[in-house]
């Protein structure tokens, strides 16, 4: 008997190692891929006379804690600190000091917060409100915020992207200094809403808070500005608000005399936008000679815009004069006009079309040789666009291709009746148009500080345009 006693304590940690291994997750079968859910919330959304120090979310799977903290928005921002105490798959989260009397507090977990067997992340935020009062407030707005730097934009694009709402009650607001009222954090697809807000005016920013502090910093973060500031008190609108984070830069130096609006205004952006765009096209061996296209390149429009950049440019005259576009079946030198874009970037365009499905050659600096074949006419169709907006304002619009970054068409829209662009390369584009309030033919982004709202903008995305087809669209309004 005394000989078996001596085993017991062997046996019992056997016992225990077995249970301890038991809770590793099962081998084989499909992977787990669904996002963590809230099952249960303490207090449940729109709570009114809430006089705890605390609330408690229950999910339907392990999560990662740091992702949580990581992951938690609390508007208005609770003047104290936040403890953690978890129990499972439950989480109850205390502050140290009283909240606010009267007062909405919207609580939100962002897509960052992800499960911990496969780290599977939010689609979309966990958002409920509680008041402290005898009433809640249910302003809200909704929007989207757009991205044109990438082709076909990912959600790991929009990972530290928030939009920021301050209360307008007579402060300036400088989002360089001042801390955000509410904070709501942007969907895989660029959509955002906010609910529960106080029927006020506000003033919202898109920021890409890429050092998550929830201040803006322009050496780090990226900032768009909206067309103007809302007033929640007219509860016969349903508020949208629309934001331009970004912009490629193809599209950047494309539309620098066209679309891009004024460069003293500090974006994010504005001073690496150079190196993004030479990392972004073609070399040669030597890398000293850049360009749009590349050699034996296919399937470029008769009207091309080709961009060059000359690593080692001294001399602008010579560098002009030594550019030239031939065809390659009859020898001659097409008529070209050129456009510096700084002391190293040219613009060079033919004067008129080229001819559909030909060879040509593109020289420059007599060390430098590209060649490259126009579209066929048959892979190229028409796009054709109606006007249903009632501005006294001028409307441009531009046709972004999402197949190649340097495929770009351009027109303004008639007033009266439907425009059209010809020779648009059958594939996927964009529209982009935007509404010119100050008339200088250039979209205006606005300015964060001193406040100034961007020109107001309309996009689309996945628009087919087939070849030898008629595609027509309508643009109904701005929001």
């Amino acid at each position: 008997m005394r000989t078996f006693l001596k085993f017991i304590p062997l046996i019992l940690t056997a016992i225990l190692i077995s249970s301890c291994a038991n809770q590793l997750p099962p081998q084989g079968g499909e992977i787990d891929r669904t996002p963590p859910k809230a099952v249960s919330i303490t207090p449940p959304n729109g709570t009114v006379n809430y006089t705890e120090n605390s609330f408690t979310i229950e999910f339907d799977k392990y999560v990662d804690r740091r992702s949580f903290r990581e992951s938690l928005f609390i508007s208005p921002k609770p003047k104290s600190d936040l403890d953690y105490k978890w129990s499972g798959k439950e989480v109850k989260v205390s502050f140290s000091k009283p909240l606010e009397r009267n007062k909405t507090y919207l609580v939100t977990i962002g897509k960052g917060l992800k499960d911990i067997r496969q780290g599977n992340t939010l689609n979309s935020p966990i958002i409920f409100a509680f008041s402290t009062g005898n009433k809640i407030d249910k302003g809200s707005v909704i929007g989207k915020v757009f991205n044109l730097s990438e082709k076909e934009v990912s959600p790991e694009s929009y990972k530290n992207l928030m939009v920021s709402a301050y209360l307008e009650d007579g402060k300036d607001i400088n989002p360089e200094k001042t801390e955000p009222d509410f904070i709501c954090p942007v969907n895989a697809d660029g959509s955002y809403e906010f609910s529960n807000l106080p029927q006020s005016k506000i003033r919202l920013f898109a920021v890409m808070d890429n050092d998550r502090n929830y201040i803006f910093n322009k050496d780090y973060d990226n900032i768009s500005v909206n067309e103007g500031d809302l007033d929640l008190s007219d509860t016969t609108l349903e508020p949208v608000s629309n934001f331009l984070i970004d912009i490629s830069p193809t599209y950047f130096y494309q539309s620098l005399t066209d679309i891009w609006g004024k460069q003293d205004i500090v974006f994010k952006g504005a001073d690496n936008t150079f190196s993004k765009f030479i990392s972004g096209i073609y070399k040669d061996s030597t890398g000293n000679f850049y360009s749009t296209i590349k050699n034996k390149d296919a399937g470029i429009p008769v009207r091309p815009s080709i961009f060059l950049y000359f690593k080692n440019n001294k001399d602008k005259l010579s560098v002009t004069e030594s550019i030239s576009i031939t065809d390659t079946s009859t020898g001659k030198n097409v008529p070209l006009e050129y456009l510096w874009m700084n002391d190293s970037i040219i613009r060079v365009m033919p004067q008129q079309n080229l001819i559909y499905g030909m060879n040509y050659k593109l020289s420059a600096m007599n060390n430098y040789s590209i060649y490259f074949q126009t579209i066929e006419q048959r892979k190229t169709g028409t796009f054709i666009l109606k006007n249903a907006v009632k501005s006294d304002y001028n409307i441009y619009v531009y046709l972004l291709s999402t197949d190649r970054g340097d495929v770009i068409y351009a027109m303004k829209l008639n007033k009266s009746e439907n425009s059209e662009i010809k020779d648009v390369i059958a594939g996927k584009y964009r529209i982009f148009a935007f509404l010119d309030a100050d008339g200088n033919g250039k979209y205006d982004r606005g300015a964060y500080y001193p406040f100034k709202p961007s020109e107001p903008f309309y996009i689309r995305e996945d628009v087919t345009i087939r070849g030898q087809w008629n595609t027509e669209d309508i643009i109904k309004g701005f929001f």
